[in-house]
């Protein structure tokens, strides 16, 4: 390979925030370990792999956790032989991951059995915060870490918060092997055996009222101040997966408690947090913010910030104040229109190769098409109204040859008035068919929209979660149909 290949797949690595050092930068088919970021808590939560032939991958644990395929635009095809060894190498790969994976279960479930209650641990003080079932193994405070299987909850490893002095922050690291994406930790936990973990999910699941946030330091506080179940997604990233895994099991309403992150960190916690609650479904969740009572809100302002400077009160009543997603999102003008979307793809770099080009495609005839946001019976109403005029004109066009006189019949005198009666009754006429379908497509989209009112005011009520006395009772306006 040359140094232009070399430096290619540098930069499409740091792209993935996968940062390699070019002096160690090796060439030889293998798996090999590298850092995210340039922060001392990302080394080693990466791993690369580069061939001879300028392809490869990368792989940023702290992300999806999956390998991102590279292939330069220099690099020449493969030889049967190579294609052979590259699909080894992925099956390889595979194994190796079941393997860390299953490591990861064993390693957490021993570290749970010989753990006991935390006692004076820096990370549970400052604010006082309970350890709802968490445990301490040696000087860490371990964070049983749970994936869904078909439904069905399960140990895929744990988080690892160090023992550090007061003041310091905390090092949080994942047992090696924990597969991060869509898994999650409950609280609180109540036993010691492996089981209780599980347990408390299924105590969620079936909770009338759960909160979902970002780390256990928020959920913690959140259990404090509430006494609800709480589920940590342990990043801000993992939030819209983990509520995609929960969409089919949670039984009751759902409050994300958002990181109040500001404009130096995109607003990352406000927008997966908006992505969550639309993956839940707006009709049974509602999003709350925490702000400071006093002064500035910092970035990253959460619910254990919140509990040290204002107490449990401050909490609940940021809670009462939830808002459905619509609602937050109106209210936050700064998070559109990228809200729903979250963080954009990268752009591909110039020095990418498109592996398959895409085929040309034969002429498609011109055709008119529904606007996006309008309703289709709406639309065929507008199509219908364009073409009024012209059947108008044919209609005229068939009185008037009608009126004409033929050579061998003698014809009548046609009064003026008797005329515009005439020509008036074909436009009535030829202008039915579009009215009674403009009058059907109002009556349709009215009905439409009456159910979309009832089915998102259907969870509302005044005794109930969303507290809006300017919007309870609701008051349904009628669409026009005529």
């Amino acid at each position: 390979m040359d140094t232009t290949q070399l430096t290619q797949f540098l930069d499409f690595a740091r792209l993935q925030d996968v940062h390699i050092d070019p002096q160690r930068l090796q060439v030889d088919g293998r798996i090999h370990r590298a850092d995210v970021g340039d922060r001392p808590n990302g080394r080693n939560d990466a791993a690369y792999l580069l061939r001879e032939d300028g392809t490869g991958w990368v792989t940023n644990f702290k992300a999806e956790g999956k390998p991102i395929a590279f292939r330069p635009e220099l690099a020449r095809e493969r030889t049967p032989v190579e294609q052979q060894k590259v699909e080894a190498e992925r099956v390889a790969w595979l194994r190796q991951q079941a393997e860390r994976q299953m490591a990861a279960i064993s390693d957490s479930l021993a570290r749970w059995e010989a753990s006991h209650e935390p006692q004076n641990f820096p990370y549970l003080q400052n604010p006082a915060l309970p350890t709802a079932g968490l445990r301490q193994h040696s000087a860490q405070l371990l964070v049983p870490m749970l994936k869904l299987t078909e439904g069905e909850p399960g140990w895929v490893g744990a988080q690892r918060i160090a023992w550090t002095e007061p003041g310091q922050s905390a090092d949080k690291r994942f047992v090696a092997g924990t597969p991060t994406q869509g898994a999650f930790a409950v609280i609180p936990i109540d036993g010691q055996d492996a089981e209780a973990p599980l347990r408390a999910f299924e105590t969620a699941k079936t909770a009338p009222h759960v909160v979902m946030c970002e780390g256990i330091g928020t959920a913690l506080a959140l259990h404090q101040a509430t006494g609800l179940p709480v589920i940590a997604a342990l990043s801000a990233q993992n939030l819209p997966d983990v509520a995609r895994a929960l969409h089919d099991e949670m039984q009751g309403r759902m409050t994300l408690y958002a990181d109040n992150d500001g404009e130096r960190a995109a607003h990352k916690g406000q927008i997966n947090a908006l992505k969550a609650a639309r993956i839940l479904g707006s009709a049974r969740t509602a999003i709350a913010l925490p702000e400071k009572t006093s002064g500035v809100t910092p970035p990253g302002y959460d619910a254990r910030d919140q509990l040290r400077d204002s107490g449990p009160d401050a909490i609940r009543a940021t809670l009462d104040r939830a808002v459905p997603p619509w609602i937050f999102q109106r209210s936050h003008p700064g998070l559109a229109p990228s809200a729903g979307q979250g963080r954009q793809p990268l752009s591909p770099t110039p020095h990418l190769k498109q592996e398959k080009p895409m085929e040309p495609q034969a002429e498609i005839e011109p055709q008119q098409k529904p606007a996006p946001d309008e309703p289709a019976p709406v639309q065929q109403a507008v199509n219908l109204k364009r073409t009024e005029f012209a059947d108008l004109n044919a209609a005229l066009e068939q009185v008037e040859s009608e009126q004409e006189p033929k050579p061998e019949q003698k014809v009548a005198e046609v009064s003026d008035a008797e005329k515009e009666a005439a020509l008036l009754n074909a436009w009535r006429e030829a202008a039915q068919p579009t009215r009674e379908i403009r009058a059907k497509a109002w009556h349709d989209l009215n009905a439409q929209h009456q159910a979309e009112r009832e089915s998102l005011f259907s969870g509302l009520a005044p005794d109930g979660h969303f507290k809006f006395p300017h919007l309870w009772p609701p008051k349904l306006p009628q669409c026009r149909t005529g």
